[in-house]
């Protein structure tokens, strides 16, 4: 099983690939399509300036070093579009293939058409942002001659074990930013402060203020920070992140209402951990686990790399369940400095916190 882990400059690549990253992923949003569109309408789905390298010379340079360790990058161009942007899109594809970027990864079902009447032949996986929740969705994807595919976030366990096809690659989610909603129905507007607020909003995000804000967090007593979190301090960076009021018919529903009630924001800033999942995975055949946070920190990455290998190697020896699980609490507590906790869990469904 690999790990796919996630860039922003070619600066970070030498350090994560010697860390146990098999995979890296990135994204670019050129002056050109900003230009155009502004960050709000990203080609890649991270609105912000932060996620994404600035210029197809940086994607040029990473390439090249990654392919000088023998490994893929993959680029994403997962956004849903518009017909007045195929142009303007398959002119950034074709710069990137000209770079010998190895795979893009593809949201949008007109773009996939558009590559194909235009003969555009190029490795493709299927974005997360493309809803794979079932087998049919699957052989729909395997008609456009598409093997790689990436599962939501809010598939079980037992939900992708049954997605496992012979011949078909799937890749999981495993670190940081489990967010509430699901990516490919998600239609909030995100990125909007860089618009209003460009100078301050860049900062916060160029002093990566919320994996500080995060760290913080998690390392403060439990009833001080779960009150903290269900604040809206941060502002409205993103609508998702506004205070709703949230009402349900009848009494039965009272738990529903609790679970849903203001939690976005910070509630979701702290990075979520799947790690104990990866005995699932490995046995189940899971082709890659995805490290999420291309904006965070190249040190939370390395960590993030670590970790992971780590557990990978100790799967080597076939562990016990029960072990493996030991073994996950014990390192996370190890390299991150504080102990990981079922409200932070990517797979509550099997999670062993309890124990």
């Amino acid at each position: 099983m690999k790990i796919l882990a996630p860039i922003i400059s070619h600066a970070e690549i030498k350090q994560l690939i010697e860390s146990g990253a098999d995979e890296l992923y990135c994204g670019v949003l050129s002056k050109e399509w900003k230009t155009g569109y502004t960050n709000v309408g990203s080609i890649n789905r991270r609105e912000f300036a932060l996620p994404n390298m600035k210029s197809f010379g940086e994607l040029k340079k990473s390439v090249k070093i990654a392919h000088s360790f023998n490994t893929p990058v993959f680029l994403t161009m997962n956004g849903l579009y518009t017909e007045e942007q195929y142009p303007s899109i398959i002119k950034e594809i074709k710069k990137a293939i000209e770079i010998g970027i190895d795979y893009f990864i593809i949201a949008d079902i007109g773009l996939l058409l558009k590559l194909k009447e235009l003969s555009i032949r190029t490795k493709i996986q299927i974005s997360t942002g493309a809803t794979v929740f079932n087998s049919k969705i699957i052989d729909f994807y395997r008609k456009f001659g598409i093997y790689k595919l990436t599962i939501p976030r809010q598939v079980t366990i037992e939900e992708v074990k049954n997605l496992i096809k012979k011949g078909m690659e799937l890749d999981v989610f495993i670190m940081n930013t489990r967010c509430m909603n699901e990516d490919g129905f998600c239609t909030f507007q995100h990125g909007v402060n860089e618009i209003i607020h460009p100078y301050i909003g860049k900062f916060l995000k160029n002093i990566k203020y919320d994996y500080f804000i995060s760290t913080m967090l998690k390392k403060m007593p439990k009833n001080v920070s779960q009150k903290l979190m269900q604040k809206d301090i941060l502002g409205s960076t993103s609508a998702c992140h506004l205070n709703y009021d949230v009402s349900t018919l009848g009494t039965a529903n009272k738990k529903i209402e609790k679970n849903i009630a203001s939690h976005f924001g910070l509630k979701y800033l702290p990075d979520h951990c799947g790690a104990c999942a990866l005995y699932d995975f490995n046995n189940m055949g899971i082709n890659a686990v995805k490290i999420v946070g291309r904006e965070n920190p190249t040190k939370k990455k390395v960590k993030d790399v670590k970790f992971l290998k780590s557990l990978l190697n100790n799967l080597e020896q076939n562990p016990s369940r029960k072990h493996f699980y030991r073994i996950c609490k014990k390192d996370f507590a190890k390299i991150y400095g504080y102990k990981c906790g079922v409200s932070q869990c990517y797979y509550t469904c099997s999670h062993p916190i309890q124990e």
